[in-house]
Order: structure tokens, then C-alpha cells, then sequence
């Protein structure tokens, strides 16, 4: 047949062409990603999505595949049973990351990859062992991750992440600067209970406890009405389950504490009664909540000793503290980003202020040399610097 085709000029003329356009392409990823998308010589097929809807098909190659992944070796190498081309079907693969994946294997490219699928993308590349793509995947989510995307991370990390403590970690400590903000946006009512789980069991959350409760109680409401329940005490205590017992109900006052939880009847009338014994009697019972508050973390640095007039100071006499304030939230919500600086004196136990940094920010390292303190790093509301 291929000299049939030969001997007809025209033919000659059509393959020829076609060798000179894939001759034409000089670097080695274009030409590997050339043959990814042509489909040409392919020998294998993967039918993917079908959860996530229509079922993609992807063509590749087999030498290419098995060489880049000891996964794909044993699964393809064992999967013989079907006829040629071989068909491997993965439903529960997104279309988008098995694409990414594919991209990765030929050609390097990380072009596709987004917030909106690079969680899929990396939990892909665990599942078929491809440890250079899962680090390319935690670098691109931790450039990208900020305050109005958090939410959205960690619900991502909470269902696709295989073992990743430090993504999960990165996202927790950006609701926690941001807490008071985070958990009066829209965002919050949506998030997964096992993501709510998390951020209410955080001590660094910078958030007024009386934030805390309104945001759960509106999460647990709007639950509720996805699962066409009526937001009745019972129904919001069984959507919450273990995550009402995250909410610090003692930390709030007694007025808010009785036209809160008290008044909607979300706390039982044993609860209300303990909580109001721990608050005011010397006798304090029991509690299912915890009583601690929460605390916010911010930059401090401490210096001691060094030359004072060219002479060395004692570590007593010239211990300073700095502490740079961090994010404030102001009734409303808003951010305000503070550039103000403290020195602490220990001898007055009291905070003065000193010269401020040039531009406000929230979780900036900070280091001690040559005399100056220096602050490098940390975000605004929408990114790093």
C-alpha cells in the first residue's frame, strides 16, 4: 500500500509535505507535544471523566508512557486483555488533569495548569507516580494562594491532596491573618464541613468569637437548605455535627451569648446552664467548648546585648523587643494594612512606637543584622511580595 501511494505523485507530494512540517519543528518538547496532540502512531487510548461528565479519549503512546512512570509500566504492560488499540478507562480522573498530566509526560509543559485544576492535577500525578509534576503542582499553589482564593485551597487540598501537610498548613494560615474578613464573606457558607472543621479548630485565628459563631451558624443554615431541611436546632446541630463543639462559646459576652446561640436554641438548655457557671461561678463545671481564646500571631523579633558607644552592653540593660501590628479588621470587615512598628521596654512593661516600615503588610519575616532590623516579605490582601 505504501508504494501504491508512492507511485501516485500527488500522494508523494501530501506525505512529503507532511514530513517537512514535523522536520520543521526543531525543539524536542514541540515535536513530543506534536505527537501528543496528532494522535500519530499512538498504540494506546485512556477514556477518562466519565463522573465528571462526557467521557474524553486521549491517544498516546505506550514507549512513552511506561518510560516516564513505573505506574504506567505495570498498568499497561498487564492490561493486554483488550484489543488493539488498548482502552484504559479512568472515571474518576477530570478530563483537564489527566490532560495536564499528559502535557507534563510529553513536552514539560505546565502551560494549562490553573487554580480551578491544579488540585485534580495534582493528586493525577500521585496517583501515577510522577513526583516532579506533584512539586510542580505545590509550587504553582503556593505563588498563587491568597485571600480570596484560600477558601476555595483548601476545600481543593481537603479533597484531592493525597499527603500534603504544608499545603493544607499554607492555606490555614492565610484564613488565619485574614479570619474576621474570610468568615463574613459569602465564601464561607460554602465551604466543605471538613474544611469548617479545620479553620474553627485553629487558636491563631484572628477572628472575634462572635464572628466565629455568626459564620457557623450561617454555614450550618445554608446546609440545611442544600439538603431541603428545615433549619430547625436539631437539623442545625446534626449538620454541624463535631464542629459545633469547635466554636469557643464561652469567649462571648453574655448579651451576645443569649441573642446568639441561646435565643436560636442551637446550645441545649444544659449547655447554656454550664456555660453560664463556667463564666461566673468558683465552682466551674465541665465543658464540651473550649474556654481558651484565640490568638493571632505577629512578627516580633528580640535583640539582646551588642555595643552601646563602643562599648559591650549587658544582656539585661539592652534587651529589646520590636513587634511589627499585624492585619486589623475593622467592624465592617475591612482590611487595613498597618505599617506601624512597637519596641517593647521590659523595665515598663509598656510598648512605644518607633520608625514604621514603608508599606503595611501582613506576615513579613523579619532579621536583625548590622544594627537594622529588616522586614522581607509577607502580603496584602490579594498576594505576596
Amino acid at each position: 500500500m505504501c508504494l501504491n501511494q508512492a507511485s501516485d505523485p500527488s500522494s508523494t507530494r501530501a506525505v512529503t509535505s507532511s514530513t517537512e512540517r514535523r522536520g520543521a519543528i526543531g525543539v524536542l518538547a514541540q515535536r513530543m507535544k506534536r505527537m501528543l496532540t496528532s494522535g500519530e502512531l499512538s498504540d494506546v487510548e485512556f477514556a477518562v471523566g466519565r463522573q465528571y461528565g462526557p467521557v474524553k479519549v486521549f491517544s498516546a503512546h505506550k514507549n512513552i508512557l511506561c518510560n516516564s512512570s513505573d505506574v504506567f509500566y505495570t498498568m499497561i504492560c498487564t492490561s493486554n486483555t483488550e484489543p488493539c488499540p488498548l482502552v484504559i478507562h479512568f472515571p474518576d480522573i477530570p478530563s483537564e488533569a489527566f490532560a495536564n498530566l499528559l502535557n507534563y509526560v510529553y513536552s514539560d509543559s505546565l502551560e494549562n495548569i490553573t487554580a480551578d485544576n491544579v488540585f485534580p492535577t495534582l493528586h493525577c500525578a500521585d496517583k501515577f507516580g510522577l513526583p516532579f509534576l506533584v512539586d510542580a503542582c505545590c509550587d504553582y499553589i503556593g505563588k498563587h494562594l491568597n485571600v480570596d482564593n484560600c477558601l476555595a485551597m483548601l476545600d481543593n487540598a481537603n479533597r484531592w491532596t493525597p499527603t500534603s501537610d504544608t499545603i493544607l498548613e499554607k492555606c490555614l494560615e492565610t484564613v488565619d491573618g485574614f479570619g474576621d474578613a474570610i468568615l463574613r464573606s459569602e465564601k464561607f457558607s460554602s465551604i466543605g464541613h471538613e474544611s469548617l472543621k479545620m479553620i474553627l479548630h485553629r487558636s491563631t485565628l484572628a477572628a472575634d468569637e462572635n464572628v466565629v459563631y455568626t459564620a457557623v451558624h450561617k454555614w450550618a443554615a445554608q446546609t440545611c437548605e442544600e439538603r431541603s431541611l428545615e433549619p430547625s436546632p436539631a437539623n442545625l446541630r446534626e449538620v454541624l455535627g463535631a464542629a459545633l463543639f469547635l466554636v469557643r462559646f464561652p469567649l462571648l459576652n453574655d448579651v451576645a451569648l443569649a441573642v446568639g446561640p441561646v435565643q436560636t436554641g442551637l446550645l441545649l438548655p444544659t449547655e447554656v446552664r454550664d456555660i453560664f457557671l463556667h463564666k461566673h461561678a468558683l465552682e466551674k463545671p465541665a465543658l464540651p467548648f473550649r474556654a481558651e481564646k484565640r490568638h493571632q500571631r505577629s512578627t516580633l523579633i528580640i535583640c539582646a546585648g551588642g555595643l552601646r558607644d563602643g562599648t559591650w552592653t549587658s544582656l539585661v540593660d539592652s534587651v529589646e523587643c520590636f513587634k511589627s501590628a499585624n492585619c486589623n479588621m475593622d467592624g465592617s470587615g475591612k482590611i487595613t494594612l498597618r505599617s506601624r512598628t512597637l519596641r517593647y521596654n521590659p523595665l515598663a512593661a509598656s510598648w512605644s512606637d518607633v520608625a514604621p516600615m514603608h508599606t503595611g503588610r501582613c506576615d513579613a519575616g523579619v532579621a536583625l543584622v548590622g544594627g537594622h532590623i529588616y522586614a522581607v516579605g509577607g502580603h496584602d490582601k490579594y498576594s505576596a511580595k
